[in-house]
């Protein structure tokens, strides 16, 4: 991932028939948030459980809502989700209700996450968006572990997931034109990356002081791109742009031109 684009992560949880016998009344789930995150980029996304999928309004960092969801699940669901900017967590909160009293079930059988089988009924997942701090220049790692609360038992720790943060900006140049036969100008190019990798690079031509259109695009491998209907009294200008794996794009400088004629 490049320095500068949040990415997305999701959080799994499920009421693993392993160890449960009842459903799950209440999930809290915690993500502390990295020193090399960006808290301010923190959004949430949709989320989901016992088969159902919800959406959260997009560019929130705090939402709650309540789910009647006594026609499938028999319990009202409190949701409240956002970030501890104090405590640099984010939070998920999902509480069952009863639908009369409002109130946590006295049912110990009464919960919004049904013991898992074959039909998934007892998964669950959340979704967040989350940029890295800056590493212009620089290579770097983001990485994401939570802990989730299953009613009032122990966290259970999910694997961390890491991202490497690439904020190494690729570079490419027109290297020299030539004069080929049947009036072609030949270009030749080269790019490179020290951080993700290159992934492919354009190269833009325009006529004496004309606007810049594209002569070629998504180039990696160095060879040489033909110009054809070549005219020898007409003044030509290249630049280029490259572009790495994790999608940082080279700075596009239309002054950067390399004229022939």
């Amino acid at each position: 991932m490049n320095d500068q684009s949040p990415n997305q992560y999701t959080i799994l949880f499920e009421n693993d028939p392993v160890f449960a016998t009842a459903p799950a009344q209440i999930v809290r789930i915690v993500l502390p948030l990295e020193t090399a995150a960006d808290a301010g980029s923190f959004r949430l996304g949709g989320f989901g459980f016992a088969n159902l999928n919800f959406e959260v309004p997009e560019g929130q960092s705090t939402y709650t809502t309540t789910l009647d969801l006594t026609d499938t699940l028999g319990v009202i669901v409190r949701v409240t989700a956002g970030l501890d900017v104090v405590a640099q967590e984010a939070f998920w909160l999902f509480e069952s209700l009863d639908a009369q009293t409002g109130l946590a079930p006295q049912d110990a059988l009464a919960g919004f996450l049904p013991v898992n089988d074959s039909t998934k009924i007892g998964e669950g997942y959340v979704n967040l968006l989350l940029a890295p701090g800056s590493t212009s220049g620089s290579l770097g790692q983001l990485s994401a572990t939570a802990d989730i609360f299953f009613d009032d038992n122990e966290a259970i720790v999910t694997n961390t997931w890491v991202n490497a943060v690439d904020g190494i900006l690729p570079a490419s140049q027109i290297d020299s034109l030539t004069v080929g036969e049947a009036d072609s100008l030949w270009v030749y190019t080269t790019a490179s990356d020290s951080g993700s990798g290159l992934a492919a690079y354009d190269v833009y031509y325009a006529l004496s002081g004309e606007p810049l259109q594209l002569l070629a695009r998504g180039l990696a491998d160095g060879s040489p791109i033909p110009l054809t209907d070549y005219l020898s009294d007409t003044t030509y200008c290249f630049t280029s742009q490259a572009i790495d794996s994790a999608g940082n794009r080279e700075a596009f400088d239309s002054t950067r031109l390399v004229c022939f004629r």
